[in-house]
């Protein structure tokens, strides 16, 4: 049985080969690469996606899609010690600065 990070994977890639300049399916593939926890293939797939694509719309798009993420990884800071939190916030700023604008 196929989880929905595969499904949406395998959609991901037909529209890739069908449209190779559809930059919402490499961003959905970067996405899938996030929640994999492969951030080297997920920046990959950001940066092609921001190059083919309209960088405001692929980032309002992002932004999102990661939203809902963000919201549930802050509640998880409450909870932990503030030297992550503080390691966390830079991360946020980093992608905030390079790919959310």
């Amino acid at each position: 049985m196929y989880d929905d990070d595969e499904l949406a994977g395998q959609a991901f890639s037909r529209s890739q080969a069908n449209d190779p300049e559809n930059a919402v399916a490499w961003l959905g593939q970067a996405v899938l690469a996030i929640r994999a926890n492969d951030p080297g293939e997920a920046h990959e797939l950001l940066v092609h996606s921001f190059e083919i694509g309209e960088s405001s719309f692929v980032s309002t798009t992002l932004e999102k899609l990661l939203t809902a993420r963000l919201r549930r990884c802050i509640a998880l800071l409450k909870r932990v010690s503030i030297k992550l939190r503080l390691e966390v916030y830079y991360i946020y700023r980093f992608l905030r600065l390079h790919f959310l604008r």
